[in-house]
């Protein structure tokens, strides 16, 4: 089919996904840059707090509202012709309403990529076969379900910039901790900062909680129970602001979810920034950007101070700039939609 003028028809994507820290408006961009026309809907009705939270625990509360959302989207895209129909973890989703996606536009592609460890929104395993190709970030998701393959997030051109940018001859920071306090988090932060700066090294550390979950885990969770409200930050932290503070700084502190295997995109953008990484998640040695001169492994239990201390002074190895390329948003996007691309 042709467009105007005898041009080619471009391709075009339904995209429902989250808006999670803006993440999507980045994907959107990479699609565009692939060739594709983007129709983009949130995969929950709202980013409504309790909304968010009733959906992940008690999802039969916000049923009739999910329902109305999905029959909204079937309604205003019934008359579109889509060349893919790309799922971004599907939160709030049902196998009737990715059938009757597909049923309405039969010459789509399906495409799911799971962000989240499945175990933590294990729905999907009920909508998950309807897809032609199914993806996780998560290495034991890929390994326990073998009908996903393991991808790993990606990096923006933001964080690329950091790292295609000129040496800084002075960092204000030796390392940095930007996160969400989730509980095995939360316990290793509150005493890992401390001895850290004890040692003699520059940490920032920003640890965000929305208000209502501060409530609930100081109700339900041990780990919270002698927590402060002064502990946390209450608003996330703008990714510019992000941004910058990574330019001035060495090295990058990330601690995985206890419930996933897969790499955050924290340690993805690291990557992308060419800063040093020092992570909890022991899955990092199988990747092929691992080098000792960049990575430190640390016990979630216990880290070694002295062991961090020494590797944020070692200077790092550069990479293959063939690694780098590969964790790129286009890239990404490009094995989305069946043609790898390059950054």
């Amino acid at each position: 089919m042709n467009g105007a003028a005898g041009q080619p028809r471009r391709r075009r994507v339904l995209f429902l996904g989250s808006p999670y820290f803006e993440y999507y408006r980045h994907i959107i961009e990479a699609f565009e840059s692939h060739g594709f026309d983007v129709d983009h809907y949130n995969d929950r009705p709202s980013e409504n707090s309790f909304l968010k939270a009733a959906i992940r625990v008690r999802p039969a509360l916000v049923n009739r509202i999910v329902d109305r959302y999905q029959d909204k989207i079937i309604s205003e895209t019934r008359t579109r012709h889509y060349d893919l129909i790309f799922v971004l973890n599907g939160k709030a989703f049902t196998p009737a309403f990715i059938d009757e996606l597909k049923s309405q536009h039969r010459d789509a592609e399906t495409v799911l990529y799971l962000w989240d460890a499945i175990g933590l929104y294990p729905h999907v395993l009920g909508f998950a076969p309807l897809f032609d190709r199914r993806y996780t970030f998560d290495s034991a998701d890929a390994a326990t379900y073998p009908d996903f393959t393991l991808w790993p997030l990606f990096y923006t051109d933001d964080y690329r910039a950091v790292g295609e940018a000129a040496s800084v001859e002075e960092f204000e920071h030796d390392i940095i901790n930007v996160c969400s306090a989730h509980a095995n988090r939360y316990t290793l932060m509150k005493w890992l900062v401390p001895d850290l700066r004890a040692a003699g090294l520059r940490v920032f550390s920003y640890l965000y909680l929305n208000r209502l979950h501060f409530v609930y885990n100081r109700l339900r969770l041990k780990a919270f129970a002698q927590a402060r409200a002064r502990e946390f930050n209450f608003q996330t932290l703008p990714v510019p602001d992000y941004i910058a503070l990574l330019r001035r700084s060495k090295a990058v502190l990330d601690v995985s979810h206890s419930a996933q295997t897969g790499l955050t995109i924290r340690t993805i953008e690291t990557l992308g920034a060419r800063r040093k990484l020092i992570t909890t998640n022991v899955e990092v040695k199988n990747y092929d950007f691992y080098d000792p001169s960049r990575v430190l492994l640390i016990d979630a239990e216990r880290p070694d101070v002295a062991a961090i201390k020494e590797f944020v002074a070692l200077p790092p190895d550069e990479l293959d700039p063939t690694i780098y390329r590969h964790y790129g948003i286009h890239n990404w996007v490009g094995e989305m939609i069946g043609t790898k691309g390059t950054d």
